[in-house]
């Protein structure tokens, strides 16, 4: 029996990845990359993308190593597939050199240039997205990339400490309370993706607070922290205090990076409550609770 040969072949108007006994089944088989006999290592192989990820929303252009891409008629031109997206492969070359896509079939790896879709979203931190090929030549997708493309987004975080934890190259703004992919949004400063959450502001202890219970009073100076940023025009410190029936805003002063002092809430507790909430407030108008620290109440 004759070997089996893998090709594309127009069926229907379609062009579908078969494999096919006779040469005389594919169309084109005289260009070189267009029939391919079995055991053959001049197969489409996606070889890597880079980047491997890229934040939703932006435009961000990818390089696509490609082993071994068939050459197009005139006119027609190759396809990034992410899902239904499809964006214009924008130029190839090999060796850093722009080549046509309309010459002579290269065996070897070319690189290719495309952009991800910026109208993409996603509901998740990452998403896996299935990345192919299309050529308006043969009206099909192929080369399926079997590892997919990523996306990711940023704003999916709404603290600091799973921002710069995070596997994505994220951004914490210290200032804007924001989780981003690109620092130059940042006002001021950023905590850096190569950091880690050892760099965000928090609370490590609280210096005893003058919290009111009935008749009894505990004097209280203020909060021991760590990288606490110095207040700019716009942004202020607050103290909140939670408890059973409400809560208490009391301003709060920055001293250093290691120490916030808060005015104490003057608050009538029952026998029964024995704890309270307390969360520091960082930020403008909106601004964002970067801790919490239990405190004894009575």
């Amino acid at each position: 029996m004759q070997a089996v040969y893998a090709r594309f072949i127009l069926q229907q108007s379609l062009l579908s990845i078969l494999c096919v006994v006779f040469r005389s089944a594919c169309a084109s088989a005289d260009l070189s990359l267009r029939w391919i006999t079995n055991n053959s290592t001049l197969c489409l192989i996606i070889n890597s993308i880079t980047p491997s990820l890229a934040q939703t929303g932006e435009t961000t252009q990818l390089i696509l190593s490609i082993q071994n891409l068939p050459q197009l008629q005139t006119t027609y031109t190759y396809e990034c597939v992410f899902l239904s997206y499809r964006t214009s492969v924008d130029r190839i070359t090999m060796f850093g050199v722009d080549i046509s896509l309309t010459g002579p079939d290269i065996p070897g790896e070319v690189q290719a240039y495309c952009e991800v879709p910026i109208q993409f979203t996603i509901s998740s931190e990452f998403q896996f997205i299935d990345f192919s090929l299309y050529s308006t030549e043969l009206a099909s997708n192929f080369s399926l990339q079997e590892d997919g493309f990523i996306f990711y987004d940023c704003s999916y975080h709404s603290r600091c400490e799973t921002c710069t934890s995070s596997p994505a190259p994220c951004y914490w703004c210290l200032y804007d309370n924001i989780c981003t992919h690109s620092n130059t949004i940042c006002t001021n400063t950023a905590v850096q993706p190569s950091m880690n959450s050892s760099f965000c502001p928090s609370i490590t202890e609280t210096i005893e607070l003058s919290v009111h219970s009935g008749d009894n009073t505990t004097d209280v100076l203020g909060l021991f922290t760590v990288n606490a940023p110095e207040p700019i025009l716009g942004f202020q410190y607050s103290c909140i205090y939670l408890y059973s029936n409400g809560n208490a805003i009391r301003n709060a002063n920055w001293i250093s990076s290691m120490l916030i002092e808060c005015d104490p809430p003057v608050v009538v507790f029952s026998e029964d409550i024995d704890l309270i909430q307390f969360h520091l407030l960082w930020g403008d108008s909106s601004g964002i609770y970067i801790n919490e620290y239990p405190i004894n109440g009575k």
